[in-house]
C-alpha cells in the first residue's frame, strides 16, 4: 500500500514539475485547432454569410451596408427571415473584405469565401487558448495542471462537443476583451484600444465598461484611445451626417427592434415562477436591463470592494446579461468561457482551489445537459 502511494506521490510530483503538462496543453490546442480547420472544410454557405458577403460587395462598390440593414429592420414585423443585412460594426467587415479580395485574386473567384467565413474565429480561438497558456504559465508558481484543464475547457467547448460546429465569429471579441482586461492597470492604451476594437466586433462588451473606467490609472486616457480607435475605424461610414446616423443605428440601434430569441433564461424563470415575464414588461426593458443592472453591480462592488481581481469581476456582469437578455443564442454561452475560468481561479486559489474545478466542471455539465446534440 504504501509503495501504490509513494508511486502516485511521484508520479504527481513529475507531472506538475516537469513540462508534461504544458507539452500537453500546446498539443490539446493544437488538436483543437485542426478539427476547427477540418470543421471548416466542410462547411456549407448559409443565410449569415450571404450577408456578409453581401455586405463587402456593397462596401466595394463604395457604398454603406448598413442602408440595408436600418431598411431590413425596419420591416421586421412583416418578415421574420433571420437575413436583416449586416448589423454589426466594421471590424468584421474589413476582415471579410480582405479575405474575399485574396479569395479573387489568389484562388480563382469568390466562390470559396464561404470557407473563409470561419478562419478568422478559428485563428481568434487559438489566440486565446494561447493567452490562457502564457497567463497560467507566466506566473510566479505556475499552476500548470489548472492551465490544462483551462486550455482543454476553451477548447473543447460545449458548442463544438455537442454539435461539432463553428461559432461565426465570437472568439474575436472574446480575444480583444481578454487583452484589455489583461491590460487593466497596466497599459491605459493598451486597454482602451482592446477594448474598443472588441466592442467594434461585438458589443456585448460594453457590459465591462464601468470595470474599464473604474480601474483605469486615467480613465480618461482610457476614453481617449478607446474612442480614437473606434473613429478610425468607422471613418468611410461617417462621411456625412445622414450616414453617421444610418451607421450608427445599423450597427446598435437595429438590436433593439430585435424579438424573443434561441432560449432566455426568462423563460425558465417563467415556468418556474408562473410568470409571463416578458409579457408583462416590455422587450425593451430586459434589452437595455441585460446590460444596466451589469453597470449597477460593478457600481456597488466598486462601492463595497466585495471583489478586487478583474476577471473575477467580470463574471457577474456576463452573469446577469445571460439571466436577463431576451435574445441568448447558443454561441452567447461562449463570450464568458476564458472570464471565468480565470476569475474563478483567481477567487479559489489557495486552499480552495478544488472548488474552482468543481464550479466550473457543474456549469459546464449542466450546459451540456440543456445543449441537444442535433445541428441548427
Amino acid at each position: 500500500m504504501l509503495q501504490i502511494k509513494f508511486f502516485f506521490q511521484k508520479a504527481k510530483k513529475i507531472l506538475l514539475e516537469s513540462n508534461i503538462l504544458l507539452i500537453l496543453s500546446i498539443f490539446i490546442l493544437f488538436l483543437g485547432f485542426s478539427a476547427r480547420i477540418k470543421e471548416m472544410s466542410i462547411y456549407e454557405s448559409g443565410g449569415d454569410d450571404r450577408v456578409h458577403q453581401d455586405a463587402v460587395l456593397t462596401f466595394l462598390d463604395g457604398n454603406s451596408p448598413y442602408d440595408f440593414t436600418v431598411e431590413g429592420f425596419e420591416n421586421l414585423d412583416e418578415d421574420t427571415s433571420t437575413e436583416k443585412g449586416y448589423a454589426y460594426f466594421p471590424a468584421i467587415l474589413y476582415i471579410y473584405t480582405i479575405l474575399y479580395k485574396i479569395s479573387q485574386i489568389f484562388l480563382n473567384g469568390p466562390y470559396i469565401m464561404h470557407l473563409f467565413y470561419r478562419l478568422p474565429g478559428v485563428l481568434a480561438h487559438l489566440f486565446v487558448g494561447i493567452l490562457l497558456i502564457k497567463y497560467f504559465y507566466s506566473q510566479k508558481k505556475p499552476d500548470k495542471l489548472a492551465m490544462f484543464y483551462t486550455v482543454f475547457y476553451w477548447t473543447f467547448d460545449y458548442f463544438f462537443l455537442a454539435r461539432s460546429s463553428l461559432a461565426r465569429f465570437d472568439a474575436l471579441p472574446v480575444l480583444f476583451l481578454f487583452l484589455a482586461v489583461s491590460n487593466l492597470q497596466k497599459s491605459d492604451i493598451k486597454a482602451g484600444i482592446f477594448f474598443s476594437i472588441s466592442v467594434l466586433f461585438k458589443t456585448f462588451s460594453v457590459i465591462l465598461f464601468p470595470l474599464f473606467i473604474f480601474k483605469s490609472k486615467k480613465p480618461l486616457k482610457f476614453l481617449f484611445w478607446g474612442f480614437l480607435t473606434a473613429f478610425i475605424f468607422s471613418l468611410p461610414f461617417i462621411t456625412s451626417w445622414d450616414n453617421l446616423v444610418t451607421y450608427i443605428h445599423g450597427a446598435l440601434f437595429v438590436h433593439s427592434e430585435r424579438y424573443v430569441q434561441g432560449r432566455p433564461f426568462l423563460y425558465y424563470l417563467s415556468y418556474l415562477f408562473s410568470l409571463e415575464l416578458i409579457q408583462i414588461i416590455s422587450f425593451n426593458f430586459y434589452s437595455i436591463g441585460s446590460i444596466v443592472f451589469g453597470w449597477v453591480f460593478l457600481v456597488i462592488n466598486k462601492i463595497g470592494k466585495f471583489f478586487e481581481d478583474n476577471f473575477t469581476i467580470s463574471i457577474f456582469p456576463f452573469l446577469i446579461f445571460y439571466l436577463i437578455t431576451p435574445v441568448l443564442n447558443r454561441t452567447f454561452l461562449l463570450w464568458w468561457i476564458p472570464f471565468l475560468l480565470v476569475g474563478s481561479y483567481n477567487f479559489f486559489k489557495g486552499k480552495w482551489k478544488f472548488c474552482f474545478y468543481l464550479v466550473t466542471g457543474l456549469m459546464l455539465s449542466l450546459i451540456h445537459i440543456s445543449e441537444p446534440t442535433r445541428p441548427y
